[in-house]
C-alpha cells in the first residue's frame, strides 16, 4: 500500500472536494482512493468517476462498493498511466479534460507530481494532498531555501497554491508528519514543450541545482567546465547568477538562449572525452606502480585503484566513436 495512510476525518474530506469544485458530468480522476473516503464524496457530488488504485485488494473491495457504471477503476500503478487513455474510457470530448484529486502516499508523492506535469495536456486542475515539506517546496518562491528544480518545473505550466494543512489526526494510522492540500491550475500563459524543449528544460534544471550549496553561477560554471563561459551565458540571459526565479530560467532556456547552451555542452563534451582519456591513461601508469609494490592482490588500495580505472574504462567505450576519436587526438586541458 506504498505507506498510504488513509483520510477518515468527515470535515476535510469535504474540504478537499470543495476545493475540487467537481461538476456534473465533468471527467474526474482520483489518484490512490484507498478505502473510498474521497470517492463516495465524489461521486455524491459528480455521479461518476475514474479511479487508479495500485492496491489489488483495495481496488477489489471498492469496486464491490460502487456500480461499474459510476466508478471506473484502474488497477495499476498512477505513474504508468495515460491520462489520455482515462478520458477516452470515461467517453469524455476530445477536447475536455480531467478534474485530478488525491491523497497522494508520501513515497511516491513527487513522482506524482512530475507525472502531472508529463501529463498536463489533460488536466484542467487538480487537488493533491502531500506532506507538508514537500507542498512547502512545490509552492515555496524562487530564490527561497525551499526553491527546489521540481517546484520550477512545475511553475511552467502550472500555477500552484497551498490550500490547508491537514494534521496526523486525520488520518489512520496516524502519520508521524503534518500533510498540506494544493491545488493545481494551468498557466494561461504556459509556453508548449514538445519532448526535446522538456529535456533540455530538465538539463539545465539539473545543472543549475546539482549542488544546492552553490549559486547558479557556480553550479553553472561546474556544469560546464569555465567560468567565463558560464559568465557569458548567464550575462546573455540577464542573469545575475545568484538567485533564480521562474521568469529567469524561462529566459534561460528560451530558444537562443537554449541553442547556445546546447552547442556549449556539446563542444564541452569533446574536451571531457579528452580529459577523461588522459587521466585515464595517468591512472593506469599508477595503477602498474602500485601493483609492483604490493604483494597481497586483494590490498584495498590496489582493489579501489583497479575498480577506478575499469568504471574510467568503461565511460570510455560507452563514448560515441567521434567522441573517442577526439579524446586521443586532443590534449588534456586543465
Amino acid at each position: 500500500m506504498l505507506g498510504q495512510h488513509f483520510l477518515v476525518e468527515a470535515a476535510t474530506v469535504s474540504r478537499i472536494v470543495a476545493a475540487l469544485a467537481p461538476r456534473p458530468g465533468e471527467p474526474l480522476l482520483e489518484i490512490g482512493p484507498g478505502r473510498g473516503a474521497l470517492t463516495f464524496e465524489l461521486l455524491r457530488r459528480a455521479g461518476r468517476l475514474a479511479a487508479v488504485e495500485v492496491d489489488p485488494q483495495l481496488s477489489r473491495a471498492l469496486a464491490a462498493r460502487c456500480a461499474p457504471e459510476a466508478l471506473l477503476l484502474f488497477e495499476q500503478d498512477v505513474r504508468t498511466l495515460d491520462f489520455g487513455r482515462v478520458l477516452e474510457h470515461l467517453g469524455a470530448p476530445a477536447s475536455a479534460r480531467l478534474a485530478v484529486v488525491g491523497n497522494l502516499p508520501y513515497s511516491v508523492s513527487k513522482p506524482i507530481a512530475t507525472l502531472l506535469f508529463e501529463q498536463r495536456a489533460h488536466v484542467d486542475r487538480a487537488v493533491l494532498m502531500f506532506q507538508r515539506e514537500v507542498a512547502a517546496r512545490l509552492t515555496a518562491l524562487p530564490g527561497s531555501r525551499a526553491c527546489g528544480p521540481l517546484g520550477l518545473l512545475l511553475g511552467l505550466a502550472f500555477r500552484v497554491e497551498r490550500l490547508f494543512d491537514v494534521p496526523p489526526r486525520a488520518f489512520r494510522p496516524v502519520p508521524a508528519v503534518c500533510s498540506s492540500v494544493t491545488r493545481f491550475v494551468p498557466r494561461p500563459d504556459a509556453d508548449p514543450l514538445d519532448d526535446e524543449e522538456l529535456a533540455r528544460v530538465r538539463l539545465v534544471l539539473g545543472a543549475c541545482f546539482a549542488r544546492r550549496r552553490r549559486t547558479l553561477r557556480n553550479n553553472l560554471t561546474l556544469a560546464l567546465g569555465d567560468r567565463e563561459r558560464a559568465e557569458a551565458l548567464l550575462q546573455a540571459a540577464e542573469i545575475d547568477g545568484e538567485g533564480l526565479t521562474r521568469i529567469e530560467f524561462e529566459t534561460l532556456r528560451s530558444p537562443a538562449r537554449r541553442r547556445a547552451a546546447v552547442k556549449e555542452m556539446r563542444r564541452r563534451a569533446g574536451v571531457a572525452a579528452a580529459r577523461l582519456l588522459a587521466r585515464l591513461q595517468r591512472e593506469q601508469i599508477d595503477l602498474a606502480m602500485i601493483a609492483s609494490r604490493v604483494a597481497t592482490p586483494d590490498d584495498p588500495a590496489l582493489v579501489e585503484q583497479r575498480e577506478y580505472c575499469r568504471s574510467l574504462r568503461d565511460a570510455l567505450v560507452a563514448m560515441p566513436g567521434a567522441q573517442r576519436a577526439a579524446a586521443h587526438s586532443e590534449p588534456p586541458g586543465r
